[in-house]
């Protein structure tokens, strides 16, 4: 059987299935926002490993990818076909609205704050871009395939099922941010509760000047306290100090 690994997550899957339907059932992250009619490009998603065990681009992809994008590997989740018939390796595929996910939410708990922010705007922005490039071709090939009315409303058949996809994808987002956090982890696993870092609170600059007094005396009175030397109020402990993992997208997995 056929398995297909989605945003780091594995999932079975049957030949002759679409990436869309397989991301759909299993409630992963993906864009559907035309109901699957090869639209919007919202499923949009990136091969990274597994290329030859799907279909070629067709025509619908060919009118809203542009052609460099379909060179980089990017393909349209409800076009993409699963042909992977007596193949052991895993198709491994980054959908595009997972990818700007991570870029945004690495700006909140990454290393490289601005970075992630900038790759955001710029990915999201690139999109954007070739989306209408491509929109005086692909949308009156469009017309022609689905008519005015399909295209004006994709959801004119099976909005329930879309409804009930969209709360599947909804609900496992959310149980996955509860279970193991904004990170790149498939399942995840729980973050540990968070451990406040021990602190000494600093003796006063009298105590310090007695203790040190008594100590050269020989005296019994308390030595001066080393934590005195440190900064009252010491910034808090920084975010790669806790389980929290970098997901800055690297070159290879970027839309």
């Amino acid at each position: 059987m056929p398995k297909v690994i989605i945003n780091d997550e594995e999932f079975e899957a049957q030949e002759g299935e679409h990436l869309l339907d397989v991301a759909r059932k299993n409630g992963a992250h993906i864009g559907f926002i035309c109901n699957g009619n090869g639209l919007c490009a919202s499923c949009e998603c990136k091969i990274l490993e597994g290329a030859d065990q799907l279909t070629p681009p067709n025509e619908i992809e060919k009118q809203w990818l542009s052609p460099a994008r379909i060179e980089q590997g990017n393909r349209l989740g409800c076009q993409a076909t699963i042909q992977s018939a007596g193949k052991n390796t895993p198709i491994k595929t980054l959908t595009r609205v997972e990818a700007l996910k991570r870029q945004f939410t690495g700006f909140f708990i990454g290393e490289a704050r601005f970075k992630s922010l900038i790759g955001f705007f710029s990915n999201l922005a690139k999109g954007a871009s070739d989306q209408l490039s491509m929109t005086p071709t692909g949308l009156p090939a469009s017309v022609s395939r689905l008519g005015l009315l399909k295209v004006l409303f994709p959801w004119s058949s099976g909005l329930g099922g879309w409804f009930k996809d969209t709360g599947a994808v909804i609900s496992r987002q959310v149980k996955n941010g509860k279970s193991g956090g904004l990170s790149r982890r498939g399942s995840g696993g729980a973050r540990p509760p968070f451990q406040k870092p021990p602190y000494e609170r600093p003796s006063s600059p009298m105590s310090q000047k007695q203790g040190a007094t008594n100590a050269k005396s020989g005296g019994s009175g308390r030595p001066a306290n080393k934590a005195s030397t440190k900064a009252y109020g010491q910034p808090p402990s920084k975010l790669s100090n806790l389980d929290f993992e970098d997901i800055s997208i690297p070159k290879s997995e970027r839309m």
